[in-house]
């Protein structure tokens, strides 16, 4: 499985090949391999929300994120382009690929993707800590890197679109079950033990022990 930097990728190295399981989807090889796309840190523009049919996260890009995803959008629509025959079931022109084409990025100034989340989806905290059987703490505006793979291309007559998936996510917190705050510091208890003392000598006219009360 390839797994590459947004930094390091190269579109040159993108390439398609029918899946024989599914006559309607098409894989997607990076270098030979299915594409994995390690990004920087993103934005959680929702939590994780579930459709009827799926479960997802609303992920912003940025311009290098965008630029790469556009790019990805763009060979696969001359790809369809150039087959439409073999994928489509007859010659198709691009401005009609382009039509049913659905682009990866959406929005306009604030651009992002929606992703799927994988069935064996692992999600670690800052600390790298496996907290994948809790996928509710990914909370909207969290800091986030993802492991994003394109699973494929989807074609049909009507509509053509890459199918992304989440395979990791790394929250930038900490999640913890623990529910004592730090607030609870050394001084809070120095100042309850002096609440307490002069309650004592008020009690006992300032004469009082401990044991007195």
């Amino acid at each position: 499985m390839a797994k590459v930097s947004c930094k390091n990728f190269n579109i040159s190295k993108l390439s398609f090949v029918k899946d024989t399981s599914n006559k309607a989807t098409y894989k997607v090889l990076y270098d030979g391999n299915p594409l994995k796309l390690s990004t920087h840190k993103l934005r959680c523009r929702n939590g994780v929300t579930k459709s009827d049919t799926y479960t997802f996260l609303d992920l912003s890009c940025d311009e290098a994120l965008s630029d790469i995803l556009e790019n990805i959008d763009t060979k696969v629509i001359s790809y369809v382009t150039e087959n439409s025959e073999t994928v489509l079931g007859k010659k198709r022109s691009r401005a009609n690929i382009e039509d049913i084409y659905k682009d990866t990025v959406r929005g306009s100034s604030n651009a992002f993707i929606r992703a799927r989340l994988s069935d064996g989806l692992k999600i670690y905290d800052k600390q790298r800590k496996d907290i994948s059987d809790a996928n509710e703490n990914v909370e909207q505006d969290d800091t986030v890197q993802v492991l994003l793979r394109l699973d494929c291309v989807r074609a049909a007559p009507g509509t053509v679109k890459c199918n992304w998936y989440v395979d990791q996510l790394k929250l930038q917190k900490i999640v913890s079950d623990c529910l004592i705050s730090d607030s609870e510091s050394d001084s809070d208890s120095e100042n309850v033990h002096e609440r307490y003392h002069s309650r004592v000598s008020a009690l006992t006219g300032g004469s009082g022990s401990d044991d007195d009360y």
